[in-house]
């Protein structure tokens, strides 16, 4: 497996503040022949990997999706993502991570996130939006006067050029064979996956489907045959041992970050997932 070859990055564990628009990660990469970018968890934020040349195999949440140059690929929060370079034609990429607190953005955003959750469908090409990422990159490598004003527009515009792009795409609704059963129980899986970092409760599902929970917890068993409690325990732990294993967090802020009540009853639920505790885990 090659190492990257060349990488310029800045990563905000509390992100920078732009306005209303938040910065998380930003940079540029050169990948080596077959470098392997492992798998790691997106949390409450939306990251773009701009191809600006050779080739990759993006994987999110398992699915692989071919990247060319010129491809833009949205991740999503709670998305599972990983990068394998191609080892004739190694990937060169350009990325940012933001977030935003603009009401209306959010609206926007969220409805192309339910609408585009399936990791094949989040492919785009815009020169648009990879002009912006570059000059994003170019302010922050060299922050002067009127940085913030700069980084706020540019990301917003980055955001809003997502949403037109994605829109812009169509979308079915509905598939031939499909039960309601059955799109109401992936509604609910998606809804899970994209908040993992912000999910207070299951109960939270209510007011989003507009069933009550028992029917929503009877429905979900019969249908997939795993109770809600489950699935939600299941990918939050996934999240943890892919935030342990990559080193950039600490058991403590992988329990904070997913919400767990304390270090004590996650370490608990880890272990009886894994068979081992969370600080074994990451010496291994």
């Amino acid at each position: 497996m090659s190492e990257l070859k060349y990488k310029i990055a800045k990563n905000y564990y509390h992100p920078r503040r732009y306005g209303k628009m938040l910065l998380y990660q930003i940079g540029r990469t050169h990948c080596g022949s077959g470098t392997v970018i492992a798998e790691h968890p997106q949390r409450n934020y939306i990251e773009f990997t701009v191809a600006t040349g050779g080739k990759a195999t993006n994987t999110t949440d398992g699915i692989a999706v071919p990247l060319v140059k010129g491809d833009i690929y949205v991740s999503f929060p709670g998305d599972f993502h990983a990068i394998i370079s191609d080892v004739d034609d190694p990937l060169k990429y350009d990325f940012l991570t933001v977030y935003t607190e603009d009401i209306d953005l959010l609206r926007g955003l969220d409805e192309v996130m339910e609408r585009y959750h399936d990791a094949d469908a989040r492919v785009i090409r815009s020169e648009h939006i990879a002009i912006l990422v570059s000059d994003a990159i170019s302010e922050m490598n060299s922050e002067g006067e009127y940085t913030e004003k700069v980084m706020e527009a540019i990301i917003g515009q980055i955001l809003v050029y997502t949403v037109r792009e994605l829109k812009s795409q169509g979308h079915t609704d509905r598939v031939d064979g499909v039960s309601d059963a059955d799109i109401i129980c992936f509604g609910i899986m998606k809804y899970i996956d994209k908040h993992i970092y912000t999910m207070k409760s299951l109960r939270e599902l209510c007011s989003v489907t507009n069933y009550n929970y028992n029917y929503l917890s009877n429905l979900f068993k019969k249908t997939t045959g795993s109770t809600l409690r489950e699935y939600y325990r299941n990918r939050r732990l996934e999240a943890a041992l892919l935030m342990i294993g990559s080193g950039e967090n600490t058991v403590t802020e992988a329990a904070e970050l997913l919400g767990y009540s304390s270090v004590y009853s996650f370490s608990t639920a880890f272990k009886n997932k894994y068979g081992t505790s969370p600080t074994s885990a990451k010496k291994k």
